[in-house]
C-alpha cells in the first residue's frame, strides 16, 4: 500500500521541476504588468481627444497582454490538472499530512487566482478603452 503513495510523491517532484518554472513565469508576468495596469485604469480621463486616443490604445495593448497571460496561465493550469486530480484522489485523512501534496493544491489555487485576475484585468482594460473612444 505504501508503493502508490511513494509513486505519487515522485511524480509530484518530477512534475514540479517544470511546472514551478512555468508558475513563476506567470506570476512574474502578472507582477510586471500590475503597476502599469493600475495606472491605466486609475488615470483620469484626459480632456484632449488625442490624449484619450493614446490612453485607449495603451489600454487595448495591455488588454491583449492580459489575455495572453490568461491563456498562458490557463495552459499551465491544464498541465497541472491531472496531477491535482491524482493528489485529490489520494487524500487520506488517516495518513500523516503531506506538505508536498498540499503544496500542489496551494500552487494550483494560486494559479487559478492569477488566471482569474488576469482575465478581470483584460476585461476592465477593454471597458476602459471603449469608454475613452
Amino acid at each position: 500500500m505504501k508503493k502508490p503513495v511513494d509513486g505519487l510523491d515522485d511524480h509530484i517532484t518530477d512534475a514540479f521541476s517544470v511546472v514551478s518554472l512555468l508558475i513563476a513565469i506567470v506570476a512574474a508576468y502578472l507582477a510586471a504588468i500590475w503597476p502599469v495596469v493600475t495606472e491605466l485604469l486609475n488615470r483620469p480621463r484626459p480632456d484632449v481627444a488625442a490624449d484619450r486616443r493614446q490612453l485607449a490604445q495603451r489600454c487595448s495593448a495591455y488588454r491583449w497582454i492580459a489575455w495572453g497571460l490568461t491563456l498562458a496561465g490557463g495552459a499551465v493550469a491544464a498541465i497541472m490538472l491531472p496531477l491535482v486530480a491524482d493528489v485529490v484522489n489520494a487524500i487520506d485523512t488517516s495518513e500523516a499530512f503531506s506538505t508536498l501534496r498540499a503544496s500542489v493544491l496551494v500552487f494550483f489555487i494560486l494559479l487559478v487566482g492569477a488566471v482569474v485576475t488576469a482575465g478581470v484585468i483584460a476585461s476592465r482594460l477593454g471597458k476602459r478603452a471603449s469608454k475613452l473612444r
